[in-house]
């Protein structure tokens, strides 16, 4: 049980940090000049 809550924690972290990226290259993309 504790481990699967573990992983599960840890898959949340992962899925959290890829959000924060995607939002930051967003941010990049909608600040760049070129649209390509």
């Amino acid at each position: 049980m504790p481990d699967e809550i573990i992983r599960a924690f840890k898959n949340q972290e992962v899925h959290y940090f890829h959000i924060r990226i995607l939002a930051v290259m967003l941010k990049f993309f909608l600040k760049s000049p070129q649209i390509a």
